[in-house]
């Protein structure tokens, strides 16, 4: 897909590069917070919008980079060709694909810690979305899926993009955009499980149709996503009687590895191993959990810049690694890993206070506690309990209360 898109780029004399990528990037996210800062992002909306057909040609075909480059791991191709849309719109004049690729940028700036651009570049994108619906309701589906999953929940809680995730799932629905329907149907389900106010039983009883939808319209990577959820909470509520036994109703483990590996869905290995390092952990494996964690490393790319599934693979890589650091011969490697882990969501949690700040304190509290610190560990144990509980992540709460029990 790459390949064929850079061939008809090249036809109409614009340079999609495909090495010294760096560089670029630096340039493009350069020019585009000096337009930010001397403009101001609202002036986009302003903008004429394009209509030269050459220019409409090249961000069409730019514009179909963004799932090949994102799904495939291309993960420096992935942020090029997005802030590439952006400057050419800038250039050339707005159009529906202008608004998908601020969504994109919006979810870049927020990885490079730019929240107050980011959140901004994503209301604007929402702006143009709905001026464009009409000329491309496939666009509003695009767009308001990443302002959803991957913009807003950056900076609100996870409970408050519901309503703009169904607005994308029924704009989807209604322009064909059948993939994006995919998207932000199992997005749901994985928002569901993170934020913790959802009985696992409920989300459960929605994944037959969920899967069976998916499935009919061919969408892999969210179909094996919601295979992957199903068994964990099979594990969790002990439909599987061994927690070890990481199986759907329709797949063992096994099956499922092979099945996503005929068709190259590394998000949904990634998933995988994610969620079934969360399971052994809740049950106590914590060895095998941790090979599960480095198994997910071997898929993770498409991960990047998701603040469901990237946090939820640090938080209990985390949480892992602090039950067996004592074990462990080389602590001080460990230790550096896990700091830098608790680094992260101390950065993430100034946008994201809803959503991530109990994780922050309950990490903190894990390091005090393997540092013997008995008072520090108690208060960020506390804290953890109270942050969680006050956001709704009741799942969070309790490991908070099981940590805390122990450490007495």
């Amino acid at each position: 897909a790459i390949d064929a898109g850079r061939s008809g780029l090249e036809e109409l004399g614009f340079d999609f590069p495909s090495d010294n990528l760096e560089p670029l990037i630096g340039e493009q996210i350069g020019f585009l917070l000096g337009y930010f800062q001397t403009n101001g992002i609202e002036s986009i909306a302003e903008n004429p919008d394009m209509t030269d057909p050459k220019s409409l040609a090249i961000i069409k075909i730019l514009d179909n980079f963004s799932m090949p480059t994102y799904v495939g791991g291309y993960t420096n191709l992935w942020i090029l060709q997005a802030c590439m849309k952006v400057s050419y719109s800038i250039e050339n004049g707005n159009t529906p694909e202008t608004a998908y690729a601020l969504s994109e940028l919006g979810l870049i700036l927020n990885l490079q810690g730019q929240y107050d651009f980011a959140l901004k570049v994503g209301e604007l994108s929402k702006t143009l979305a709905e001026k464009f619906e009409k000329r491309s309701l496939r666009h509003k589906a695009r767009s308001f899926h990443l302002i959803a999953n991957y913009n807003f929940i950056w900076n609100r809680h996870i409970n408050e993009i519901a309503e703009t995730n169904e607005e994308g799932f029924i704009a989807s629905m209604n322009s064909g955009e059948l993939i994006f329907a995919g998207y932000t149907n199992f997005h749901s389900f994985f928002n569901k499980f993170y934020s913790g106010s959802v009985n696992l039983e409920e989300i459960k009883s929605g994944l037959p149709d969920a899967i069976r939808f998916n499935e009919s319209i061919l969408s892999d990577l969210s179909l094996d996503s919601l295979i992957c959820l199903e068994m964990v909470i099979n594990t969790l509520t002990g439909v599987n009687k061994n927690p070890l036994e990481f199986k759907s109703d329709r797949f063992n483990e096994a099956e499922f590895i092979a099945f996503c590996q005929d068709k190259k869905d590394f998000y949904g290995l990634a998933t995988l191993y994610t969620y079934k390092a969360c399971s052994l952990y809740i049950n106590g494996y914590y060895h095998e959990a941790q090979e599960a964690i480095q198994k997910a490393y071997e898929f993770v790319a498409p991960f990047i810049g998701s603040m469901v599934h990237f946090p939820t693979l640090k938080f209990y890589e985390a949480l892992i690694g602090y039950q067996l650091v004592d074990s462990e011969k080389d602590n001080k490697e460990l230790h550096t890993k896990l700091d830098e882990i608790i680094a992260l969501f101390e950065n993430w949690s100034v946008p994201g206070k809803a959503n991530i700040e109990h994780k922050m304190f309950l990490l903190k509290a894990e390091r005090f506690r393997v540092l013997k610190k008995t008072n520090e560990a108690k208060e960020y144990y506390t804290n953890a309990v109270n942050s969680a509980k006050e956001n709704g992540f009741l799942q969070n709460e309790a490991i908070a209360h099981e940590l805390l029990g122990r450490l007495w």
